[in-house]
C-alpha cells in the first residue's frame, strides 16, 4: 500500500502557503470538502472556497501533530494557526484516489 502520509504533508505546506496552483494539481477533478463552515464539491468550487479563506485572512498554516493511514484515507490531527494567533485543533480525514489526488476533505474542528 502506497504510503500517502508525505502527500498529506505536502497539502499542509500548499494550503499554509496558500498556493492555490499547486493544490489544484493535488485535487482530483470531483474533490469534495467539507468542515465546520462550508461544503464544495468539485476541483473549482474547492478551489474558490480556499482562495476565500486565503483572501479572507493576513496568514494561515497548518501544523501536522499526528498522522494514522488506513487505505486510501489518512487521519490527520493538525494544529492550524489563522493571522500567527493561538492555534485551534482540526481532525482532518484526507481520502485519495488510486492516482494520489485527493478526493475528499472531511475536516472537524476540535475546538
Amino acid at each position: 500500500m502506497r504510503d500517502l502520509k508525505p502527500i498529506c504533508k505536502e497539502y499542509f505546506w500548499a494550503w499554509g502557503d496558500k498556493n492555490i496552483s499547486k493544490l489544484a494539481e493535488m485535487f482530483a477533478e470531483d474533490v469534495r470538502l467539507r468542515d465546520w463552515n462550508l461544503t464544495a464539491f468539485g476541483r473549482e468550487q474547492t478551489l474558490i472556497a480556499n482562495n476565500n479563506i486565503f483572501t479572507s485572512v493576513k496568514t494561515c498554516s497548518a501544523l501536522p501533530l499526528y498522522m494514522y493511514q488506513d487505505g486510501n484515507t489518512v487521519a490527520c490531527r493538525l494544529n492550524v494557526y489563522i493571522n500567527d494567533d493561538n492555534a485551534f485543533e482540526v481532525l482532518d480525514l484526507i481520502t485519495f484516489n488510486d492516482e494520489g489526488k485527493i478526493v475528499e476533505i472531511l475536516a472537524f474542528r476540535g475546538n
